[in-house]
């Protein structure tokens, strides 16, 4: 009944600042901008940001006995150069949790924050 998703939802406390981390920092293209919404031209399921959260000290994807905590949804990018694009934020200022790393039958992962806090995958395609 279900099958495609149409859009990813994140809500951010600061919507131009977030605007411009995942236009500008990350590069994805930016294909709607209003008042509390934006949405960027990904291949697939759509990204959105929602305005309206307060800021909030940034939320920990594992509980402190390193457990997953139950209901955190995240947002996986597919990168070609796992690691230049790990240098290239890097040198931009981007925060991240994990650098590049194997990650099982998944393949290498790096992972990143947000301005929100919100941890975001990398993945290294290999097509």
């Amino acid at each position: 009944m279900m099958s495609k998703v149409g859009y990813s939802r994140i809500v951010v406390s600061d919507l131009k600042r977030s605007i411009e981390f995942y236009r500008d920092v990350l590069g994805v293209p930016l294909k709607y901008e209003a008042d509390d919404w934006a949405e960027f031209a990904t291949l697939g399921t759509r990204l959105a940001l929602k305005a309206g959260a307060p800021p909030v000290p940034a939320i920990p994807e594992k509980s402190h006995d390193g457990l997953p905590i139950a209901g955190r949804v995240g947002i996986a990018f597919e990168v070609k150069n796992l690691d230049q694009v790990y240098r290239d934020l890097s040198a931009r200022g981007v925060k991240f949790t994990q650098p590049p790393t194997e990650d099982g039958p998944g393949g290498r992962m790096a992972m990143l924050l947000d301005p929100d806090g919100l941890e975001i995958a990398l993945g290294e395609t290999h097509h």
